[in-house]
């Protein structure tokens, strides 16, 4: 991946270089360097990020599918963890960006979900 592939691919999912770096678990440094060409991505980190964009793709499926209105998506990364724990580490921004293109396939409406009283 070449340092525009890499920001494209990134921003395309809606992560910021911090939050891509969190879920690749590394330091954020890294991500700048390789989008400014001044560091090598690993084979390793390339494997990671096509994962998170399968996972991506199968998350605008899974919600598109879904007969909600409204497509619920949540303000918080803890609040996505604690709903959906196997979605750790994959921040709730990336949900935000599946819950959109998901409604804009199929129509409807997004809702936060409701915070828990108490």
């Amino acid at each position: 991946m070449n340092p525009a592939e890499i920001r494209c691919r990134r921003e395309r999912l809606g992560l910021t270089a911090e939050s891509l770096a969190q879920v690749l678990g590394i330091d954020e440094r890294n991500v700048r360097r390789w989008e400014r060409g001044t560091q090598g991505i690993s084979e390793r980190n390339v494997e990671q990020i096509v994962q998170i964009e399968r996972r991506y793709a199968q998350l605008v499926e899974e919600l598109a599918a879904g007969d909600r209105d409204p497509l619920i998506t949540f303000a918080t990364d803890e609040q996505l963890w604690k709903a959906h724990p196997q979605l750790r580490p994959i921040p709730a921004r990336l949900h935000r960006g599946a819950a959109a293109e998901a409604i804009l396939r199929c129509g409807g409406q997004i809702a936060y979900a409701a915070e828990p009283v108490g």
